[in-house]
């Protein structure tokens, strides 16, 4: 049996590449656990808070940081970029 360590998919992601490494962990399509996290988040608002605690503390599958506290702050790093390059896209999207 093979086993799957659990990773951020960076190459698939639309936000952080957690649902992308969930379904490739669990062998199924993206689509649905986005879907998952889509419902969750509009039931109770859990699925953000699920979603954003899986970012920061599922390492990418390309980090090469081994400590845990390395792993995180690698993570809020590509958070704040990720977070800054949705927000540049808004404000060109609204500029004259």
């Amino acid at each position: 049996m093979e086993t799957r360590t659990l990773r951020r998919i960076r190459s698939e992601r639309i936000l952080g590449g957690v649902a992308a490494g969930v379904a490739r962990a669990l062998n199924i399509d993206p689509v649905f656990v986005r879907l998952g996290f889509l419902f969750l988040a509009l039931i109770n608002g859990f699925g953000t808070l699920l979603y954003l605690a899986m970012w920061l503390l599922i390492p990418a599958e390309d980090s090469r940081e081994i400590d845990p506290r390395a792993q995180i702050r690698e993570n809020v790093a590509d958070m704040r970029a990720v977070i800054e390059e949705y927000v540049a896209r808004v404000r060109s999207m609204f500029a004259a």
